[in-house]
């Protein structure tokens, strides 16, 4: 069980992080719809808060594994998905500049090598 509990300790510490970013970041911890945010931890991924949200529930389901656990853990990362992509199309429709911050910035997991361009 010792190997478990460090393994939901390194899952812990780096969400609690994304999420204090994320709250200094939008100021009041609300978003608002005011444009397209690419500075802080939106300019490594599109949805830092629910990529720090899968992050705390993958710690559950290692610590919980089971069938259910998984399966509920697969729903809900579906349910987080379409979430996600609904805002974003509401965003594309009210923001016209939200097109390019979507081509330029991943979803949900940043890019490990970004491209640089042509050497």
């Amino acid at each position: 069980m010792r190997g478990t509990a460090a393994l939901e300790f390194a899952l812990f510490v780096p969400l609690l992080l994304i999420m204090l970013v994320y709250l200094v970041e939008l100021g009041n911890g609300v978003a608002e719809a005011r444009g397209p945010v690419g500075s802080g931890p939106y300019a490594l991924v599109r949805h830092p808060l629910y990529l720090a949200e899968q992050i705390a529930l993958l710690g559950a389901l290692i610590t919980y594994l089971s069938w259910p656990a998984v399966a509920l853990f697969a729903l809900q990362s579906c349910f987080q998905f379409m979430r996600a992509r609904n805002e974003e199309c509401v965003l594309a429709r009210t923001f016209p500049a939200y097109a390019n911050y979507l081509r330029r910035t991943p979803m949900l997991l940043p890019q490990l090598f970004p491209h640089r361009g042509a050497h």
